[in-house]
Order: C-alpha cells, then structure tokens, then sequence
C-alpha cells in the first residue's frame, strides 16, 4: 500500500514537473487545468490488439497441445513395448535390446519434462510481452490525447499485476 502511495505521489510531482515546463517553454498556450481518469482495464480488454495477442497466444498454445500429445503418445508405446507380460513386447527383458528401449524411454521422459517446462515458459513469455506492448500503446495514447485536450493530470485505474504472472509460472 505504501509503495502505492510513493507511486502516485511520484506521478503528481513528475506531471506537475511536466505541467510547469509545459508553461514555461509556451507561454503563450493555456496551462492545461483539467483531470481525467482512465479505467487502463476496460481499455485494454476492448482493443483489437488485445484479440489479436489472444488469437497468437491461443495458436502457441494449440501447438503446443498437439506437441504434448504426440510427446505422450510415443511415450505410452514405448512403455507398453517395454512391459514384461505385454505379449506384443518386442524385447526380452534382460537383453542388451531392452534396456537400450529402458535408456531411450528415460532420455524421451527427460526430454518431455524439458518440452513441458520450455512451453509453459513460452507462454507466459508471450502473454507477458504481449500485454506489456499494449499497456506501452495505451499509456503513450493517453498521453498524447492529454496533451492535445489540455488534461494536467490522469488518474489511471490499473489493477493489473504483471510481475504476478510470473510468479504464478513458477508455483505450477
């Protein structure tokens, strides 16, 4: 709560800093005296380029699925392959074949575990960047529209937190 307070306390002095220097270097423009509060939310979830991020994360997330599927499948037939009263087994258990079969179905478990790590990576990566490019878009729009209506001060409405999406990759 405090950092918040900090965080908008900064806010104010940066954008009365700006609102003076804005006087100063022309005089002869009116000083900008209005307020204006922006919901950052209800604007993020209504851009286009918000559905289209949406639309490339879901697309990641569909190959991926279709990776993981097929991942797991040459897993489940290596496994059964490998099961001493499977009649269809295709080695002895004990011969140099089987437990070449044993040491491939490891390295294939390890390099699947691996696969699942590196996606989840990808697509916490992609939502991240894709959601702070549009933030970046939106607070430069809401600069420029406050510096053409003459606003001296926005109030943004952000409940988003970033840095606990993040977070939450790591707990899962």
């Amino acid at each position: 709560m405090k950092s918040r307070i900090w965080v908008v306390a900064l806010a104010l002095m940066l954008v009365c800093g700006l609102s003076q220097r804005w006087m100063v270097a022309q005089p002869t423009e009116k000083a900008p005296t209005q307020l204006a509060v922006v919901d950052i939310i209800k604007v993020f979830e209504a851009l286009d380029e918000k559905r289209a991020g949406d639309a490339e994360i879901d697309k990641l997330n569909a190959e991926l699925e279709n990776q993981r599927r097929k991942l797991e499948e040459s897993l489940k037939r290596q496994s059964e392959a490998l099961r001493p009263n499977n009649p269809a087994a295709m080695f002895k258990p004990g011969t140099p074949e089987y437990k070449q079969a044993q040491e491939q179905l490891l390295q294939d478990s390890m390099n699947y575990k691996a696969f699942m790590a590196v996606s989840e990576a990808r697509r916490m990566m992609l939502k991240r960047l894709k959601t702070v490019e549009i933030y970046r878009k939106i607070n430069m729009s809401i600069e420029k529209y406050a510096r053409s209506k003459g606003i001296a001060i926005v109030f943004c409405i952000d409940e988003l937190d970033l840095d606990s999406m993040q977070d939450q990759s790591v707990s899962n």
